[in-house]
């Protein structure tokens, strides 16, 4: 392949002439792809040869340069696994969760190209899942498959991002009200937390504000004894059964 050129060759399979193209495969990976002619072997080289030019032509002007052959669900594979090096692991985590749980599953079942996806098919998923699902938790997934279906289209295996004009339900806003503890409920909570291993992390929390996974990942060079101060470096995650130190921020 030559920029976003398709080019290919004319090949004879069982008497019949193929064009046989070269297009982008799953993780962007060369390609191939054969598709009959319709002409027999005598005599019809040339006619081949020009019939490939059309087909290549019709491609290009659709936009094609992908293996168009891609399910939608293995679209979302591959979103997901490009998605692990460039998000926070924590993210990447609760991506998984929900795209091995809900959406990969359904479109699997489902069974369709990706070139054959329609809003309808998304719209579809959201009705179906509102049976069982907040429209916030929606709203959600919503955000994954649109995620998924612009790196497709970024990295060409679609000709655009049909997520765009999916109807998606209405976010119900709820109404936040604080609920905090009072002195005299931390007063029993550090008493009943003195001597134990949680007592550190506990009074850092509480004097602080510290979150759960930040106070666990406090170490001695994030505190500054001239300055009085304490920097935020890391947090302690879970990464499957494990627990992981993760240096991804400051504040």
């Amino acid at each position: 392949m030559s920029g976003n050129h398709i080019t290919g060759s004319v090949q004879v399979k069982k008497g019949h002439y193929y064009a046989v193209l070269n297009l982008i495969g799953p993780n962007g990976k060369p390609q191939q792809r054969w598709i009959a002619t319709g002409l027999t072997e005598k005599g019809n080289k040339r006619k081949a040869v020009q019939r490939m030019k059309e087909i290549i032509a019709e491609l290009e002007e659709q936009g094609v340069v992908y293996d168009s052959s891609l399910k939608i669900h293995e679209i979302l594979e591959l979103w997901l696994e490009n998605s692990k090096s460039r998000v926070r692991e924590s993210t990447y985590r609760n991506y998984k969760i929900v795209m091995n749980a809900h959406i990969i599953p359904y479109f699997k079942d489902l069974n369709i190209k990706a070139r054959d996806l329609r809003p309808y098919h998304l719209e579809q998923y959201y009705r179906l899942k509102l049976e069982t699902l907040s429209a916030n938790t929606i709203q959600k997934h919503h955000a994954n498959i649109y995620s998924a279906l612009e790196w497709a289209r970024k990295n060409q295996f679609v000709n655009s991002n049909v997520a765009k004009d999916a109807w998606v339900p209405s976010r119900k806003k709820k109404k936040q009200t604080g609920s905090f503890y009072t002195m005299e409920q931390i007063a029993k909570l550090k008493e009943a937390a003195e001597g134990s291993k949680i007592e550190i992390p506990l009074m850092l929390i509480i004097s602080y504000g510290l979150r759960r996974s930040e106070a666990l990942g406090l170490k001695w060079d994030a505190v500054d004894f001239t300055k009085k101060s304490i920097t935020i470096r890391a947090m302690v995650v879970t990464s499957g059964t494990e627990t992981v130190l993760s240096h991804i921020y400051c504040r």
